[in-house]
C-alpha cells in the first residue's frame, strides 16, 4: 500500500451460504502443510473433505471480505461457560495484515466465556507467537485463556 493511502476498514460479519464455497476452499488451503504422515496434525486429506462438512458450520462462522472476496474466517462454538475457537484462516496472501486479529477481535469479544481454547496443528508452529500475544497459554496441544476472552493488549 503507497504511502497515504487510507488504511482499508476491516469488517467482519458472519458467514452466508453464499460464502460456503470460499470458506471451503480458504480453510484447506491454509489447512495444506497440515498433511504429512508424522506429528499431531497427520491426516491424509483435507480439513473440509466435502463442502456439506463446512456448510454444517457455517453458523458458527465469521469472514472478513474484500467486496465478495473472503480473506479469512474463524469459527467459534460457545458452550457451558468455554468458547472453542477454530478453524482460524487467513488467505497466505493476506496474513500479517490484521485481519486474523479482528476475526479474533470479533469472536473474543461477543463470547462471554470464561475460557477460550484454539487448537493448533503441529506444522502450523509460526502461528503460536500470534496467540500468545493475544494473552493464550499453551497447554496439552491448544492454547488456553482463562477469565474473560476479551483480548489482553
Amino acid at each position: 500500500m503507497p504511502f497515504g493511502d487510507p488504511i482499508p476498514r476491516i469488517n467482519v460479519s458472519r458467514a452466508t451460504r453464499r460464502d460456503c464455497d470460499q470458506i471451503f476452499e480458504l480453510v484447506n488451503l491454509a489447512f495444506k502443510p497440515e498433511i504429512g504422515k508424522s506429528g499431531i496434525a497427520y491426516r491424509k486429506c483435507d480439513k473440509y473433505r466435502l463442502k456439506d462438512s463446512a456448510r454444517k458450520h457455517l453458523e458458527d462462522m465469521w469472514v472478513v471480505k474484500d467486496g465478495r472476496k473472503i480473506l479469512g474466517c474463524v469459527r467459534a462454538v460457545a458452550h457451558n461457560g468455554m468458547m472453542e475457537i477454530g478453524p482460524v484462516a487467513v488467505h497466505p496472501e493476506f496474513q500479517g495484515q490484521g485481519y486474523g486479529s479482528k476475526l479474533m477481535d470479533t469472536v473474543e469479544n461477543r463470547s462471554n466465556a470464561e475460557k477460550c481454547t484454539v487448537g493448533v496443528v503441529s506444522c502450523r508452529e509460526d502461528v503460536i507467537p500470534f496467540f500468545i500475544k493475544r494473552g493464550y497459554k499453551w497447554s496439552t496441544n491448544l492454547f488456553k485463556k482463562w477469565g474473560s476472552c476479551t483480548p489482553t493488549t
